[in-house]
C-alpha cells in the first residue's frame, strides 16, 4: 500500500511525470466542456480551476526542466508539455484573431480546432506520461546520434 511517506521517498521526477498524467486528464475534460457550450467559456469552478492547473503547469514544467535530472524518455515530458503551450498560445490566439478579437470575455467562443488541438495533446501526453511511468529505463536511440 502507498503512504505518504513512501511517496515523499519517491524521485521529484517520478512525481512530476505523475502528475503531468493527471494534468492530461484535465486538459480532455475541459476539451469536453468546451465541446458541451459550443466553446463558449463555461461558468464551472472546475473549468476555471482545471484552466488555472494548466497554466501553471506551464512554470512548473519549465522549473522542473531545469532543475530536476529526467533519465530516459521521461525528459519528453516537460518538454512536449512546454513546446505544446508555447504553440498553443500562439495557435489559440491566430484562430481567435481570425474572426475577430471579441469585446468582452463572455463574447469569446475558443474555435474547436483548437479544442481538438487541446485534447490530441492530452491524448499523446497521457501516453507519453504513461509509457514514462512504465518503462523509466526506456531509452529513445536516434539513428543518427553517433554523428554528432
Amino acid at each position: 500500500m502507498l503512504s505518504l511517506q513512501s511517496l515523499g521517498q519517491l524521485p521529484h521526477e517520478v512525481i512530476y511525470v505523475a502528475l503531468s498524467l493527471v494534468v492530461a486528464v484535465i486538459i480532455w475534460f475541459e476539451g469536453q466542456t468546451l465541446k458541451a457550450t459550443d466553446g463558449k467559456m463555461p461558468t464551472s469552478t472546475l473549468f476555471h480551476i482545471g484552466s488555472l492547473i494548466d497554466t501553471l503547469w506551464f512554470f512548473v514544467s519549465l522549473v522542473c526542466l531545469y532543475y530536476l535530472s529526467f533519465q530516459s524518455i521521461a525528459l519528453c515530458v516537460p518538454i512536449a508539455y512546454v513546446v505544446y503551450t508555447l504553440f498553443g498560445w500562439f495557435y489559440g490566439t491566430t484562430l481567435i484573431t481570425e474572426n475577430g478579437i471579441p469585446d468582452s470575455a463572455e463574447d469569446l467562443v475558443i474555435p474547436m480546432r483548437y479544442v481538438a488541438y487541446n485534447q490530441s495533446f492530452s491524448l499523446i501526453f497521457f501516453i507519453l506520461c504513461s509509457l514514462a511511468l512504465s518503462f523509466p529505463d526506456l531509452r529513445i536511440e536516434l539513428p543518427f546520434h553517433s554523428l554528432f
